[in-house]
């Protein structure tokens, strides 16, 4: 599999989106193909990471401890026709708004802007997670904001028979009480803590100082309806499926 991805990949190289030392590759023109490759995966949607790659003028020459996945899952469940809001997504978007800009930045003593006057947001965590009161000021401007943003896109999708929202602290900021049902996507911590750092390219210790801001994950558990082991991708699906039918006939 990782063979046939840099194969597309290197077919493929002036797709590539370089952010944050990583390169991020969304392969919608490369689903047909792979598709014809694997006939039998339900694949809407593609986001390749190759982690530290060494380029020389967009040529990909030499890949060094190379983390190479397919994330498939994210649009997986849109794929069912069932609408998706993911909040970390939209939470983003909204903090690319002038308005929203000026009041992020008025938060910190220090300049959290990047050189094209976007906010910062790698600086903004690492300032945030050793101060929680500045977390809470944070979490004050842009909560609000996807919780309107959100009532709004419900509204969008008021003829769906259910939709899905994906927060990543659900429980933390109380989000689980407004919830019907709530899925828990979980795996072995070592897992979860490799998946962040390649996601987000920080240390290990930086995934565990956010971890130790979370609630635990044994408490996660019982708090949940459903529990989802995201260790293997086709298990994964599977699990998916069997709480998508569950969920149709409530």
């Amino acid at each position: 599999m990782k063979n046939l991805i840099v194969k597309i990949l290197r077919e493929n190289r002036n797709f590539y989106d370089y952010q944050f030392g990583f390169c991020h590759y969304f392969a919608m023109n490369v689903k047909e193909k792979l598709q014809k490759l694997l006939p039998n995966k339900d694949i809407t949607y593609y986001l390749v990471i190759a982690e530290e790659l060494v380029l020389d003028t967009n040529e990909v020459i030499e890949y060094h401890l190379i983390h190479v996945y397919i994330k498939i899952g994210d649009h997986y469940i849109d794929s069912k026709g069932i609408p998706v809001y993911i909040a970390d997504e939209e939470a983003k978007k909204l903090m690319e708004l002038p308005e929203v800009i000026a009041s992020v930045n008025a938060i910190f003593e220090e300049n959290v802007l990047d050189d094209f006057a976007k906010l910062d947001r790698k600086k903004i965590a690492t300032l945030v997670f050793n101060s929680p009161i500045q977390l809470t000021q944070l979490n004050n401007i842009v909560h609000p904001l996807v919780k309107s943003h959100f009532i709004e896109w419900l509204k969008l999708h008021s003829n769906a028979p259910f939709i899905i929202k994906e927060v990543a602290i659900l429980f933390e900021t109380g989000g689980n009480t407004a919830c019907d049902k709530v899925i828990l996507v979980t795996a072995p911590e070592e897992i979860r803590i490799q998946r962040a750092m390649l996601r987000d390219n920080v240390s290990k210790e930086t995934i565990l100082s956010r971890m130790n801001n979370q609630l635990p994950e044994s408490e996660k558990i019982t708090k949940s309806d459903f529990i989802i082991h995201n260790i293997d991708l086709n298990k994964t699906f599977i699990q998916v499926d069997e709480i998508l039918k569950i969920l149709s006939k409530l």
